[in-house]
């Protein structure tokens, strides 16, 4: 954590320098002169956007990979693979469980070593001793819903998918990660927008269309970066206290015992 508070403070006074500069600079070359207010706005702005990529770190350090970039957040979760699930294909239905194959990668098979017949009519899995049924995306004629690059989706009546080439592991879209992430991305740009505006003092339409510059450039190059030691310093954190990912099971993280 000392190494992100560094880069932290590194960021605050790059910013400072950026606002202060930059603007003495651009405002003489647009305007008749720089703004007097440049002195101290420039310093409070740079702390004020350097306090918000802290705050965000603080929130992924807590939340790691739900609440980031606009570029690479996903709204869907993916929760732990059953140990075992059923396939019913017409009127039979075969039990399989979760093995490796030969390169480690996971994988279900029946007590004979066969995996999982193509376009199964239903997927059974046992969540917390309560059966769950997948049923298999189909179109207004009854048949499967195929789309173009991806395999057959099969959903239960809670909305949750997995797809084919990845059975027994379920994601749900979580509405609480889509609104968390927009609001950080949009409020982002927003206090770009403000800093520029209210405390460097550009007139509001060259306010914003710095802001659209500074905060794309922020979300392609400084947040993935900082967040992304921010994730990794989370992560070696869980494995030194010997704790299962936030948010897996009791019976997924008896499963990552036994798969270590």
């Amino acid at each position: 954590m000392l190494g992100i508070i560094l880069i932290l403070v590194l960021i605050w006074a790059g910013l400072v320098m950026l606002l202060w500069a930059g603007s003495v600079w651009f405002q003489g070359y647009i305007y008749s002169e720089p703004s007097p207010q440049l002195a101290w706005g420039a310093p409070v702005a740079g702390t004020v956007l350097a306090a918000f990529f802290a705050l965000w770190c603080w929130i992924d350090y807590h939340s790691p990979g739900k609440y980031t970039d606009l570029f690479h957040f996903s709204p869907r979760e993916d929760h732990p693979p059953f140990t075992e699930l059923w396939a019913v294909k017409g009127t039979s239905t075969t039990r399989y469980t979760l093995t490796k194959d030969a390169q480690g990668r996971l994988d279900y098979r029946d007590g004979n070593g066969k995996p999982i017949p193509t376009h199964a009519d239903r997927i059974i899995t046992k969540e917390e001793g309560e059966e769950i049924t997948f049923e298999p995306e189909r179109d207004a004629n009854g048949n499967y819903k195929m789309r173009t690059g991806r395999s057959l989706l099969y959903h239960d009546a809670r909305g949750r998918e997995m797809s084919e080439d990845n059975l027994g592991q379920i994601s749900t879209f979580r509405w609480g990660v889509f609104l968390g992430a927009a609001f950080l991305n949009t409020f982002h740009l927003a206090l770009w927008f403000v800093c520029l505006w209210l405390l460097v003092r550009f007139q509001w339409s060259h306010a914003l269309g710095l802001a659209v510059i500074f905060w794309l450039v922020s979300t392609v190059l400084i947040v993935p970066t900082l967040l992304a030691k921010v994730e990794t310093a989370a992560q070696s954190s869980h494995l030194a206290a010997g704790l299962a990912p936030r948010g897996a099971s009791s019976t997924a993280k008896c499963f990552i015992t036994k798969c270590a």
